[in-house]
């Protein structure tokens, strides 16, 4: 299908491959920048015992320079993202057959107010980017057999969301989950209210297991998910939510559908799959990630945007 490159990371590589089989299977991918690592210039220093010491974890956070944060704005501005997102890392050796890599690195999510606080942006960027010198990314470095820490490319992802009448002002998904096809015979998928973070890290969630062979049966009746995550109307991320409704509506099919886009994705990886997906409205699919779960050693290609070595900030329409 085209070329791999290292240089925007295992997630964005996922991104691209989700976008590539979008509109044939029926779901949307978020709009998102794929920040190649050069762009930010910063973690040239690549020896494993040096990310160990403070002083260097110090310089790392006054590096981005100020015109790099006003660039990504420009970005920003001219695709016409919402305000609210998360800022990914996409290591180059996260979400690859051999290495998934799962919460070594951070994901932090940032809504711009009416102030557009540069400040407190580049701030939750340099902790993203700085959690390749964290000591959960030095352990799983040694583990792996790496003597130099792998460029830390980004990516940032509009959230998938939208306000809700009886939270006035909070902003999260109707649903959202993962869906893990590792198994030969069956799909599983995970599902919560709101946003996927306990779903991810695998607890108070509800799964459901699908035969791979019957999806076109499948009919999950109107169940009482758990609350994860959402945003309230100052844009403050709330972990525990059980004061919110757990018995809200969502489509019949939304499962079969999931299943079914699941099994089309397996089949052109050529790969045992995990996808995080989420519905604003328990009908619509996002689909926000997606990493192959290690079945053999042949990772597939992956067609990523032309300009690649031209630029160092992708958008999702520079795909083709």
């Amino acid at each position: 299908m085209g070329i791999i490159t290292s240089d925007i990371g295992g997630k964005a590589r996922g991104l691209y491959f989700l976008l590539a089989h979008a509109r044939r299977l029926g779901y949307k991918v978020p709009k998102f920048l794929a920040v190649q690592n050069g762009f930010w210039d910063i973690l040239s220093y690549t020896t494993i015992e040096v990310a160990k010491e403070r002083r260097y974890r110090e310089k790392l956070i006054t590096d981005i320079e100020p015109g790099k944060i006003a660039q990504i704005q420009k970005v920003r501005y001219i695709v016409n993202f919402n305000p609210r997102l998360a800022i990914r890392s996409s290591s180059t050796l996260e979400d690859t057959i051999n290495s998934p890599a799962a919460g070594i690195f951070k994901t932090k999510y940032y809504a711009f107010g009416k102030s557009n606080d540069f400040g407190a942006f580049r701030a939750v960027l340099l902790e993203v980017l700085n959690s390749t010198y964290g000591r959960k990314a030095n352990a799983y470095f040694r583990l792996m057999g790496y003597k130099n820490i792998p460029p830390l490319a980004t990516v940032i992802q509009e959230l998938v969301g939208k306000k809700w009448e009886f939270a006035p002002g909070w902003f999260f998904p109707l649903v959202s989950g993962v869906i893990n096809t590792a198994d030969p015979d069956k799909i599983k998928i995970a599902t919560v209210y709101g946003f996927g973070h306990t779903a991810v890290k695998g607890y108070r969630t509800t799964s459901h297991v699908i035969d791979k062979k019957a999806i076109e049966h499948v009919s999950i009746p109107q169940t009482e998910f758990p609350f994860s995550t959402a945003l309230d109307q100052n844009n403050e991320l709330h972990y525990d939510c059980a004061f919110l409704p757990n018995d809200l509506a969502l489509a019949p099919t939304l499962h079969q559908r999931l299943a079914s886009i699941a099994l089309e994705l397996e089949t052109a990886m050529g790969q045992a799959l995990d996808i995080e997906w989420a519905s604003p409205d328990g009908k619509e699919i996002y689909l926000l990630q997606c990493r192959p779960i290690k079945q053999n050693q042949v990772m597939p290609l992956i067609k990523l945007p032309h300009m690649l070595k031209n630029q160092h900030i992708l958008y999702t329409d520079d795909f083709g």
